[in-house]
């Protein structure tokens, strides 16, 4: 600042890149992360995706993308509010991991849906695991202390049924939509 010819004084301001550098981190996982079951967002799970398309056009590597309709989730969360709905989600979430997560990327697609892609196998085996997690939503009867009961609903598009990645959520949407209520 100058007063006539004379410096009295200087305007500014400090930035402190530590900060600017940890909001950056969480702005990109907000994002690429839904931060409710702490799996990917769609837009996360998408470009996970596009490898297993990749692949598949460069090298004749099957994929699978399997869609997870667990329809209670949303009815769940207008009873019983945000909080409950977390809660609920993340034990979903959990049993989830326990059968897809060390062979797939698994994102979440919606409110009651979860998107899971990996490498194509046998279709028996992809049953057995669907059954297993059947299983574990159906041993869920509370979450926060409010009561649930939860149904699977699923469907599953091979990477070689579709032309490209973006024909495969639509797909998934017609195949299960038998589920809705």
């Amino acid at each position: 600042m100058y007063q006539g010819n004379e410096i009295i004084g200087l305007l500014g301001w400090f930035i402190d890149l530590g900060d600017e550098e940890q909001e950056k981190e969480q702005n990109v996982r907000r994002f690429y992360m839904d931060e409710e079951s702490g799996f990917l967002s769609y837009r996360g799970i998408m470009i996970s995706a596009q490898h297993y398309d990749d692949a598949f056009h460069t090298s004749g590597a099957d994929y699978e993308a399997i869609l997870l309709k667990i329809p209670g989730i949303e009815s769940f969360g207008r009873e019983y509010g945000k909080t409950g709905r977390r809660l609920l989600i993340q034990a979903v979430g959990d049993a989830i991991r326990n059968t897809f997560a060390s062979t797939s990327v698994i994102g979440r697609e919606g409110i009651d849906s979860f998107l899971i892609f990996r490498n194509g196998e046998e279709e028996r085996a992809l049953k057995k695991k669907l059954d297993k997690l059947a299983e574990a939503l159906g041993h869920i009867h509370s979450a926060g202390g409010y009561p649930c009961t939860l149904f699977l609903g699923w469907a599953l598009v091979r990477g070689r049924e579709v032309k490209n990645l973006d024909d495969i959520r639509s797909l998934l949407i017609r195949r299960t939509a038998y589920y809705k209520k």
